[in-house]
């Protein structure tokens, strides 16, 4: 069975969702809205992270958010 949650905005819309990988190691994050489509396909090491990274998108912007490689890489907090 799978586990996923909904990630919201600061709105409480629903921007995507995360789903567990079967390697139960990390979580996909799946993008139902444009503004937060960088993070579609990542895997976070928790619901939690995405949820930090879809904040962190939405208070300095996409552009800013790819620019600053120091703030993505703690907002993703991937595994790799």
């Amino acid at each position: 069975m799978s586990e996923g949650y909904t990630v919201e905005d600061t709105q409480g819309e629903t921007i995507g969702i995360v789903v567990r990988k079967e390697s139960g190691r990390g979580f996909r994050f799946f993008s139902s809205a444009r503004a937060f489509d960088a993070l579609d396909g990542h895997i976070f090491a928790s619901a939690e992270a995405a949820q930090r990274a879809a904040r962190d998108i939405e208070r300095i912007g996409k552009r800013g958010w790819r620019a600053n490689s120091s703030s993505n890489q703690r907002a993703m907090e991937a595994i790799t």
